[in-house]
C-alpha cells in the first residue's frame, strides 16, 4: 500500500473545517428530513425510518449528487457493513463478511422501483458499471440489511437495495450532462421529467458511457510467452442504458432496458493471456401497478410484469468453453391486500406467481458439439405479514412466505421484530429473520459427461439475529449501534469426484457475529457519516475465516459548502485484509476520494470534478476460481469531470 504523506494533514484539514462550518439554516432540518423519509422496502408499505423493522439506511438524491457518485457500486463503498470486489469484469458486493467468489450478487436483491431486477439464469444482481443506470434519476436508494425472502423470496440472504426513481414532478424539466476523465472515460446522459396540467406525471432518462481502459501488468503471466504479463487494449468498456416511467392517479407504468459490453484483461476461465475476451449483458424489465383503495382501512396492489437478460461471453483460445450464453424470461403477475384490522393493527396479504419461461445456458463442449441446458421454472408464492402498535412505542411485526417451486427447490420464509422507542429520540429494534436461496438452474440442472445432476441439492438457508439502536445523539447527529449474528447453511459448492465429473452439492455452513457503529450528520453547510464495523466471518466445520471477508471496515465522508457556488467532499475507506481462495492474503488499504462542485449558476448549470484514490493507494481485491491470479489489482489515481446544464 502506498499514498501520499500528506493525507492525513488533508483529511484532517477538510474535517476541522467542515466541523467549524457555521450556517443561517436550521442545522435539524436535514436530519428531520432524512428521519421522516418514508421508505416501502422493508414492509412493501410507506414507514418512516424509526418505525421501520430493519436496519436501514437510506441515501438520498443530494448525497449522490454531493459525492458524485457514478453507480450503485460507488454508492455502496460508503455503507457500513458492505463491501466491494472487482475482477475487472464485474462488480461483486460483500454484506457483513460474506462474498463467496464469483457468486455474481445471487445472495442479494436489487429493486428498481419495487421490481427485482436480479435475472433468472445466474440469479445475478448487477450493481456496477454493468447496471447502466444514470444515478441522477433517482430520488434515493433504500438500503434495509439482513433477510429479506419473507416479503421477496428467493436471493434475500444478507440485503435489500430498492433504487426508487424521481417522479417528473419532481424532475420538472430537463438536464444534460457531458464528462470525461482518465483512460478514455466518456460520457452523457439526459434526464427530463414534467408533470402535466392533465396530471399525468412522466420522466425519462438515457445514458452512454465508454472507456478505453489502460494497458494492466499481471506477474503470474510474466513471461515471453505471455507478452511478459501485460495485457494490451483489454480494458474497454461501454454501457448504455435508458428508462421511463408514467404515473397518473392510481395507476404506474415503468419500463428499462441496459447493455453494457466489457473487455477482460485477466484470461480468466483458462483463456489464452492478451488475446481479445469480453462480456456482454443485457437487462430489461417492464412494470404496470396499480393501488386501488377499496376503503378507507383497505388497499388492493396489484402489478404485472416482464423481466428480460441476455449475457455472451467469448474467450480466446482453441479449448472448450471458449464461448457461452445465458437466457432468461420471466413474466410475473403479484397481488396484495393491505388491511388496517384496527388503528394500530396493519395485516397484509399477498401472492405472487413467477415464470420464468426462458432459463437457459449453453456453451461448447468438444469439436462441434455444444452443451444447452434449457430449464424453464415456475414459481408461486405467498406471504403473510401482520404489524401490531400495542403501544404508541411498543410494536411488533411478524410474517412469513412459502415459494412453491417446479422444480422442487422450495423455501419458506419467516420473519418477527419487536419495535420500542422509549423516547422520541431512542428506538430499539430486536429482529429475527430466515432467508433462502433456490440453486440457479446452472447448478441444479446440468447434466452431462462433465457436470452430473444431484436431485437432492437443497436451497441454501439462512438466519439472522440482530439487534439495532438508534439515537438522535444531538443537534443534528444521529448514532446507529447494531449487533448482529447469522449462520448459512447448506452452501452450494462445485465438487469433483475421482472421475473428474463436477456435481453441486450443498457442502458448506457458515457463521459470522458482528457490530456496525454509525454516525450521521446534517449540520447546515456540513453533512457527512462515520462508521465502523468489526465482524468475523468463519466456516462453522474448520473455524477458518472465509474467502474475501475483511474483519474490518472503516469510513467516513464529509460535504462542506465551502461557499454559495462551491462544495466539497471527501469520501475516506479503510479495509483490512482479505484471504483468497488461494490461501493468500491482500493487503489492507486506505482510500481517499475527492469531489468538487463549483455551481456558477444554481438554476442552470454546474461543473464538477471527481479524483477517485487521490493518494494513488496500491490495493487489490480477491478473485475467483476462475483466475491465476490470487488478487485483482484495482485502479490507482483517476481524475473525472461533468458539465451539467438544466434547461
Amino acid at each position: 500500500m502506498r499514498h501520499g504523506s500528506t493525507a492525513g494533514a488533508v483529511v484532517a484539514l477538510c474535517l476541522a473545517s467542515a466541523l467549524s462550518a457555521q450556517s443561517p439554516a436550521d442545522p435539524t432540518a436535514g436530519l428531520d428530513s432524512l428521519l421522516a423519509a418514508r421508505i416501502s422496502t422493508a414492509a412493501k408499505y410507506e414507514q418512516t425510518v424509526n418505525a421501520v423493522a430493519g436496519a436501514v439506511t437510506i441515501v438520498t438524491a443530494d448525497d449522490i449528487a454531493r459525492h458524485g457518485y457514478r453507480t450503485l457500486a460507488d454508492v455502496l463503498q460508503g455503507v457500513r457493513g458492505f463491501y466491494l470486489s472487482n475482477d475487472r469484469n464485474y462488480s461483486y458486493l460483500g454484506a457483513r463478511g460474506f462474498s463467496r467468489p464469483t457468486d455474481y450478487n445471487n445472495r442479494v436483491l436489487v429493486l428498481l422501483d419495487g421490481t427485482v431486477t436480479n435475472e433468472g439464469t445466474f440469479g445475478s444482481a448487477l450493481v456496477g458499471d454493468e447496471l447502466a443506470i444514470d444515478l441522477a434519476s433517482l430520488e434515493r436508494i433504500e438500503i434495509v440489511r439482513g433477510p429479506g425472502s419473507a416479503l421477496y423470496g428467493t436471493g434475500a440472504m444478507f440485503a435489500v437495495i430498492n433504487l426508487i426513481t424521481k417522479t417528473g414532478a419532481t424532475i420538472d424539466g430537463a438536464r444534460l450532462t457531458a464528462g470525461t476523465g482518465s483512460y478514455g472515460q466518456r460520457g452523457a446522459s439526459l434526464l427530463f421529467g414534467r408533470r402535466l396540467p392533465s396530471g399525468l406525471d412522466v420522466s425519462v432518462s438515457g445514458l452512454w458511457q465508454g472507456w478505453d481502459g489502460h494497458d494492466l501488468f499481471y506477474p503470474e503471466f510474466d513471461a515471453p510467452a505471455t507478452h511478459h504479463g501485460v495485457a494490451h487494449n483489454l480494458d474497454w468498456e461501454r454501457a448504455w442504458g435508458i428508462q421511463t416511467a408514467v404515473r397518473k392517479g392510481e395507476w404506474s407504468f415503468h419500463a428499462r432496458y441496459g447493455s453494457r459490453s466489457k473487455a477482460i484483461p485477466t484470461a480468466s476461465y483458462g483463456s489464452t493471456f492478451d488475446a481479445p475476451s469480453s462480456t456482454w449483458d443485457a437487462l430489461g424489465l417492464a412494470e404496470l401497478r396499480v393501488e386501488h383503495p377499496v376503503s378507507a382501512r383497505a388497499r388492493l396492489i396489484g402489478r404485472t410484469y416482464y423481466q428480460g437478460y441476455r449475457y455472451a461471453g467469448e474467450y480466446s483460445g482453441t479449448g472448450e468453453g471458449s464461448t457461452d450464453a445465458g437466457a432468461s424470461d420471466a413474466i410475473g403477475v403479484e397481488g396484495s391486500l393491505q388491511w388496517d384490522l384496527a388503528s394500530a393493527n396493519r395485516l397484509t396479504l399477498g401472492g405472487e406467481f413467477r415464470s420464468n419461461f426462458t432459463a437457459r445456458y449453453y456453451y461448447p463442449r468438444t469439436g462441434t458439439r455444444v452443451y444447452d441446458l434449457s430449464a424453464p421454472y415456475g414459481v408461486t408464492s405467498i406471504y403473510l405479514q401482520d404489524e401490531h402498535q400495542f403501544t404508541r412505542r411498543l410494536s411488533l411485526l411478524v410474517g412469513i412466505r412459502r415459494d412453491e417451486v417446479t422444480t422442487d427447490r422450495d423455501g419458506t420464509a419467516p420473519r418477527a421484530a419487536i419495535v420500542y422507542a422509549p423516547s422520541g429520540a431512542t428506538s430499539l429494534k430486536l429482529l429475527y429473520g430466515r432467508a433462502f436461496r433456490a440453486p440457479t438452474i446452472v447448478e441444479s440442472e446440468e447434466d452431462d459427461d462433465y457436470v452430473r445432476r444431484n436431485p437432492a441439492l437443497r436451497p441454501e438457508q439462512g438466519t439472522t439475529v440482530e439487534l439495532v439502536a438508534q439515537r438522535r445523539i444531538a443537534t443534528g447527529l444521529l448514532g446507529t449501534v447494531s449487533v448482529f449474528n447469522y449462520t448459512v447453511d447448506g452452501l452450494i459448492d462445485p465438487t469433483t469426484d475421482s472421475a473428474g465429473v463436477m456435481e453441486y452439492r450443498n457442502v458448506g455452513n457458515a457463521e459470522a457475529a458482528g457490530a456496525e457503529l454509525g454516525l450521521d450528520a446534517r449540520l447546515g453547510r456540513l453533512s457527512g457519516y462515520l462508521n465502523y464495523t468489526v465482524q468475523r466471518a468463519r466456516d462453522r466445520h474448520s473455524h477458518e475465516t472465509l474467502t474475501n471477508s475483511p474483519a474490518h471496515l472503516a469510513k467516513a465522508g464529509a460535504e462542506l459548502r465551502v461557499a454559495r457556488a462551491l462544495a466539497a467532499a471527501v469520501d475516506l475507506r479503510w479495509e483490512s485484509s482479505r484471504r483468497t481462495v488461494y490461501g493468500t492474503t491482500t493487503d489492507p488499504f486506505f482510500m481517499t476520494d475527492l469531489t468538487l462542485t463549483l455551481t456558477p449558476h444554481a438554476d442552470r448549470m454546474d461543473f464538477a470534478i471527481r479524483i477517485a484514490n487521490l493518494f494513488d493507494a496500491e490495493y487489490a481485491t480477491p478473485g475467483g476460481t476462475e483466475h491465476v491470479q490470487p488478487a485483482i489489482a484495482q485502479d490507482g489515481r483517476t481524475a473525472g469531470v461533468e458539465l451539467r446544464y438544466r434547461f
